[in-house]
């Protein structure tokens, strides 16, 4: 579970350290709930990874759909969060953890992240690759 981290760390920060000097806006959308494993792991590893990594400033935002609790019910009440609470947001990268996460920027982004690039971490094989994406 560290190595997919680190390395999706990895690369995300490598895609952004590339000649701006702007602070880099990164969104995270977990699958799972914030005190789950993963979440914890990713949190701890995740901000420091990508600002050592960037020549310039990190600006890091993290949310959590908690799939396991709200399967897909409480989708358009979290569309409707993130659209209010991130409005005026230009993301440079968005992360999203695990199926349910990326089904939902799958389904959302172009509403609410156009043209954001998207780096996925999954472990289902069958998970389609995204327009503009990279995934473990």
């Amino acid at each position: 579970m560290f190595a997919p981290t680190i390395v999706l760390a990895q690369i995300a920060g490598t895609s952004l350290a590339y000649g701006q000097s702007e602070p880099k806006q990164v969104l995270v959308l977990y699958s799972t709930r914030p005190d789950a494993r993963l979440s914890v792991l990713g949190e701890n590893l995740l901000p420091r990874t990508l600002e050592a990594g960037l020549a310039q400033d990190l600006v890091y935002y993290s949310e959590f759909i908690d799939d396991s609790t709200f399967p897909g019910s409480a989708y358009p009440a979290f569309r409707e969060f993130l659209r209010l609470k991130y409005k005026d947001a230009r993301f440079d990268l968005i992360i999203a953890i695990q199926n349910a996460a990326i089904d939902f920027v799958s389904d959302h982004r172009d509403t609410l992240f156009p043209d954001t690039p998207v780096v996925f971490l999954t472990n289902d094989r069958a998970t389609g690759r995204l327009r503009n994406s990279t995934g473990l």
